[in-house]
């Protein structure tokens, strides 16, 4: 047994037995604070997950009105041209109410208040899916491909081939509403109506709209394709 100088006991035993403890319980709080950190992460990652849902969820069930809306009123233009072209006697009601359906704008927004927050805030950074984030890419490239056609719809309407039946008539409401409720100097006789719905330039301005309004309708649905894939992914984060 070995003594100090002085005589004295040093137990180094029990001093390298507590350093062992010391450093155990060092090396346990560092376990445990990660052990919480990851506990914090899943846990923030599961609630934006749940957001996102509901973003998605809402947003397909915009989409499903919307795309019926859609394929209502290009039926609808579809319709008058195929009329139009026909040979068939058409009367005046049926023309109105089938051209009607090109000059009714398809509205949509999708709902993405959670997403949008995520990425303001860096918590989109909690998504560690490169699937998910690609479906939600594809995603916004058919809401771009969406707004693009809107516009051109847009902008056939206000200023392309339909200003021009507008200015001719004095008023777009004049081919699909009964003439009785506008000024009876625009009116027109059955005969000039119809002989106005068969011409070459109103057949080409609706077949434009409509073009433009189908491709409206696609970028619905691919951005209902790519929720629907959104929803799928985010499924296996349970």
């Amino acid at each position: 047994m070995k003594h100090s100088k002085y005589g004295k006991h040093i137990p180094w035993a029990r001093f390298g037995f507590e350093g062992v403890l010391i450093i155990a319980s060092i090396l346990a709080a560092f376990s445990i604070d990660a052990w919480w950190d990851r506990q914090e992460k899943a846990r923030q990652q599961m609630e934006l997950v749940s957001e996102l849902r509901v973003d998605f969820e809402t947003t397909r069930k915009r989409l499903s009105e919307t795309i019926a809306f859609a394929d209502s009123i290009n039926d609808r233009a579809s319709q008058f041209l195929a009329m139009a072209a026909s040979e068939e006697a058409a009367e005046l009601p049926d023309l109105r109410n089938r051209i009607g359906g090109a000059f009714l704008k398809i509205n949509f927004a999708p709902v993405l208040s959670a997403y949008d927050s995520a990425v303001a805030t860096g918590r989109i950074g909690l998504i560690d899916s490169t699937a998910l984030l690609e479906s939600i890419a594809e995603f916004h490239q058919a809401w771009d491909y969406y707004k693009l056609h809107d516009q051109i719809a847009a902008e056939i309407f206000y200023v392309g081939p339909i200003w021009e039946l507008r200015r001719e008539l004095g008023s777009l409401r004049l081919l699909f509403r009964e003439p009785d409720t506008h000024p009876e100097r625009f009116r027109r006789t059955d005969d000039e109506y119809r002989e106005f719905f068969f011409r070459p330039a109103v057949y080409a301005a609706i077949e434009t709209m409509l073009t433009a309004q189908r491709n409206s309708a696609g970028g619905l649905r691919r951005m209902d394709e790519a929720a629907k894939d959104v929803l799928e992914k985010l499924e296996q984060f349970r």
